[in-house]
């Protein structure tokens, strides 16, 4: 029985990656980052996307002028890798953008109190270009997550030479 389960998720990775690659794609090369993909009826996944201004929504809120200045160069940053075709020199002034708003936001967030506001501003950071799958839109939750190797920036991280 393992053995047929097993197969049976193969068979399915597979159809995922090979046969509906066309859908899934064009989510990721444009100015809007990717949520969540619900799987749809008949079988493929539908991405759910939020603008730049919606998904920093609870960063804007702290009204911190350092933080607004820091998640405006990555704003730039982002849109440049975007832009260009995710292009590797882009990469370095992308992740490191990134990882200075983290280390803002993890200072900041330190010196305040009460941590309030800034655990849910941490929480959208460090869920940047990232995303859940559900099993539909009227799903009970997120049942996995995931990430893409060409905009997250921590998993780009490791490809900078």
């Amino acid at each position: 029985m393992a053995l047929r389960r097993n197969g049976f998720y193969r068979a399915q990775v597979q159809r995922l990656r090979f046969a509906r690659p066309a859908p899934l794609w064009p989510a990721f090369g444009t100015h809007t980052l990717v949520t969540r993909f619900d799987r749809s009826p008949r079988g493929g996944f539908v991405p759910v996307t939020q603008d730049w201004t919606d998904y920093w929504r609870a960063v804007y809120r702290l009204r911190n002028p350092s933080v607004d200045s820091a998640l405006r160069q990555l704003n730039a940053a982002w849109r440049n890798y975007i832009a260009s075709g995710f292009e590797a020199g882009l990469r370095r002034q992308y992740c490191f953008r990134y990882f200075s708003l983290l280390d803002l936001m993890l200072s900041a967030a330190r010196a305040s109190a009460p941590l309030g506001s800034w655990h849910r501003a941490l929480q959208t950071v460090l869920g940047f270009e990232s995303f859940g799958i559900t099993d539909g839109p009227g799903g009970s939750g997120v049942a996995a997550a995931g990430t893409t190797t060409t905009r997250n920036p921590c998993y780009l991280l490791t490809r900078l030479r």
